[in-house]
């Protein structure tokens, strides 16, 4: 074998070798990113609801926020009851944690599973559920703070543990009867609504400090004329400068600031009902969905509502596969690029 062979095989050599090396580190960091769990949240509604006039007994139920689908119809069931009548339980949600208050008592569920975290995470409550009004949102989350409006005051709790970090937060709110309080939180704003909010009567919605319980504006949206149900002002949702309330017969907008309507026809369904949010579409508890920026029906019968509690929030991880496919491209990429390097050698 002369020089010139030899040189050009020793050449072939160092770069198969080299070529080798490059793809196996190609490889192992494919193997390592594949390894890496990737997935994705999906978005959930639960709804609560009593089984039968005059029981005890109530549920939660959870469908897919996506489709409308029933994932489940008796998510958490249980002897939930509230004052006088059998309205649906109220709900809050944080992260995996769900909140269920009736009976006097708020309970902590595992948002995945419906199991039981701590089903008397709160107890002693006169009223934890609005009244005479099914469903709305008499707690609300924010953060490790859990607000609870039990006869006729606004308290705080801790989330974790159940701790009363301030039992009268917001006091002299005089509803009828200890009954219909309704609130929703953003960021260091809560909002509480009632048909005799501490008006003299009259129904509307007060804004407080989250933290301190200090009224921002105690009449931010003021219904006047004395008590109507024409006008009754009913549970909450908000999101950045809008605030939902439900009115009878109909969602109103107004601006979350000023309290300055924007729409009080915002959307027209002939209930009102509970609200939730998510990105830019608002969840009715009678199992409507609209647009939240238009108001236009998406679906009105997008899934089984029943009129009573509703949230919307992240559900059980599922496998994203679209990162796998991409990695499955690459490799092939890869794998061609080391091919046709050495085979036009």
């Amino acid at each position: 074998m002369n020089s010139s062979s030899l040189t050009r095989k020793r050449s072939s050599i160092g770069l198969l070798t080299v070529g080798v090396a490059r793809f196996l580190t190609f490889a192992a960091s494919l193997a390592v990113v594949w390894v890496v769990p990737v997935t994705s949240k999906a978005q959930i509604i639960y709804t609560s609801n009593v089984v039968g006039y005059n029981t005890n007994a109530s549920i939660v139920s959870e469908y897919d926020a996506t489709t409308g689908a029933t994932i489940n119809g008796s998510f958490i069931t249980g002897s939930f009851y509230t004052r006088y009548w059998p309205y649906s339980p109220s709900l809050a949600l944080s992260g995996n944690n769900l909140y269920v208050a009736a009976s006097g008592v708020v309970g902590e569920y595992n948002a995945t599973t419906g199991a039981a975290i701590n089903a008397t995470l709160i107890t002693g409550l006169s009223l934890p559920q609005p009244d005479p009004s099914p469903g709305g949102s008499s707690i609300a989350i924010s953060g490790n703070d859990l607000y609870v409006s039990n006869g006729g005051v606004v308290a705080e709790y801790n989330a974790t543990t159940g701790t009363v970090i301030n039992a009268g937060l917001v006091t002299n709110l005089a509803p009828l009867g200890g009954g219909p309080v309704f609130l929703a939180v953003s960021g260091n704003n809560l909002y509480i609504s009632s048909p005799q909010s501490g008006f003299g009567g009259q129904g509307g919605v007060g804004l407080y400090d989250a933290t301190t319980g200090a009224a921002i504006n105690a009449t931010l949206i003021y219904e006047g004329g004395g008590y109507s149900w024409t006008r009754f002002v009913g549970p909450l949702a908000v999101s950045g400068d809008n605030l939902y309330v439900s009115l009878n017969g109909s969602v109103g907008l107004f601006n979350a600031t000023t309290g300055a309507a924007i729409n009080t026809s915002f959307i027209n369904n002939g209930s009102g009902g509970v609200l939730a949010l998510s990105g830019n579409d608002l969840f009715i508890s009678t199992g409507a969905e609209y647009n939240a920026t238009t108001g236009a029906a998406i679906n009105a019968t997008f899934f089984s509502g029943g009129g009573g509690g509703i949230v919307v929030g992240g559900g059980s991880a599922v496998p994203d596969p679209l990162p796998y496919f991409a990695m499955m491209g690459l490799g092939s990429v890869g794998f061609g690029m080391f091919r046709r390097r050495f085979v036009r050698k």
